[in-house]
């Protein structure tokens, strides 16, 4: 498992030039109501992923905003944001270094591999954040409504294949229905144009009569 070993905040929210070493187990950050606390989680959120946007986030009067985590894997995150910047950096254990600009609201793919803490697709629609949690949110998804929870552990357990094969066999099973049901009324469409030729035995029996009278 992938844990954050360091972080370094500069100018994000309150927080002007603040490193937190942490330990292996767990680690508590404790202080009186708006000292920064929720902006330490706020900062890590916009390093892994990108979130939130903009530049609100800047400290007040600065230009610009950084935060850097170093993780046990040996590699080291570093977010920035600038008037003229807006960049990841990504350090990997053998000291080599890549420069990701341009991203848009994405996080590029070798950010995520760094880290290893993706967000996990629950549904087709919904994607979620389960290694960090907001201030008030209960653990482990307990927020989220039964269905999201359901699909989490299904996902956790593989049964999404499983659903997804369900899925894709019931809209073959449609598709197919709806191909079957126009098929049919193509057929019908054309038993009903060839009734008018129905009599064509009568009409040649008595194109042949009248050669015969000829």
């Amino acid at each position: 498992m992938i844990k954050i070993k360091k972080v370094k905040i500069n100018n994000f929210q309150s927080h002007e030039n603040t490193v937190l070493d942490f330990e292996d187990g767990l680690n508590v950050i404790t202080g009186p109501s708006d000292q920064g606390k929720s902006a330490v989680i706020r900062a890590i959120k916009w390093a892994l992923y990108n979130e939130p946007r903009g530049t609100e986030f800047i400290r007040y009067g600065m230009t610009g905003a950084k935060v850097d985590i170093e993780f046990s894997n040996g590699y080291r995150v570093v977010r920035e944001r600038t008037k003229n910047k807006n960049r990841y950096i990504v350090f990997t254990p053998d000291g080599s270094e890549a420069v990701f600009e341009g991203f848009g609201n994405d996080v590029p793919d070798e950010v995520v591999k760094a880290h290893g803490m993706p967000k996990v697709m629950l549904d087709k629609d919904y994607i979620s954040n389960l290694n960090i949690s907001e201030q008030i949110e209960g653990p482990f998804l307990l927020w989220e409504p039964g269905s999201i929870r359901a699909k989490a552990i299904g996902r956790l357990t593989g049964m999404h294949i499983i659903d997804k094969a369900i899925r894709d066999c019931i809209a073959d099973i449609k598709r197919e229905s709806q191909r079957r049901e126009r098929l049919i009324n193509e057929m019908e469409t054309i038993n009903k144009a060839l009734e008018t030729y129905n009599d064509l035995d009568i009409i040649k029996k008595k194109i042949d009569s009248v050669d015969d009278l000829l």
